[in-house]
Parts: structure tokens; C-alpha cells; sequence
């Protein structure tokens, strides 16, 4: 499996066009074959600041979701919308840490 974090900070004028972007590439991704998880979260403390926490099946499920439609339609717009590039980290499964 592979995780993949993204975060985002957006400029308040852009906050609705986010919002909607956003709304739409959740459905679309947790909807694509080999997607395990899709999630999004605002930051409490910090206005404007958001996450994504994705989980794919493996390699090919990840590079699909990049080549899909509804990435690039999300991914050309949010680079206009935010206050900086997005932050993106990516962990796969011999990066995980068992406590059992």
C-alpha cells in the first residue's frame, strides 16, 4: 500500500474555488479501482490550511489517479490558488512501523 500526504495553504480570496475543487476530486478519487482511502481535512488552528491523506493499493492504482482527469482538472487550478506549492510525502508499506 502507499500513503500519500499532501498539504496546502490557500489564499482567503480563493477559499470557495478550493472548496468546490476540492469536493470534486474527493468523490472522483475514492471512486477509482485500486483507492483504499481518500480523505481531506481543514486545519483547526490554522486558517486555510489543509490536508489530503490518500491510500492506494499499490504503485499503479497511484499512477493512475495522477493521470485521471479529475487530478489534472484539480491539480492545474489548486497551484493557482494557493500561497505556496503544496507539500507532498510518500510513504509505502516498508516505510510502515508496526507497535505490536
Amino acid at each position: 500500500m502507499i500513503t500519500v500526504i499532501a498539504k496546502t495553504n490557500v489564499n482567503d480570496a480563493n477559499y470557495d474555488r478550493y472548496s468546490s475543487l476540492i469536493g470534486q476530486l474527493v468523490v472522483a478519487s475514492q471512486a477509482e479501482q485500486g483507492n483504499v482511502s481518500y480523505e481531506h481535512y481543514e486545519n483547526a488552528s490554522i486558517p486555510n490550511s489543509f490536508v489530503i491523506i490518500e491510500q492506494w493499493k499499490d504503485r499503479q492504482a497511484l499512477n493512475a489517479h495522477i493521470e485521471a482527469d479529475h487530478f489534472k482538472v484539480y491539480w492545474q487550478e489548486v497551484t493557482q490558488l494557493c500561497i505556496n506549492e503544496p507539500t507532498i510525502q510518500m510513504f509505502e508499506d516498508s516505510d510502515e512501523i508496526s507497535y505490536e
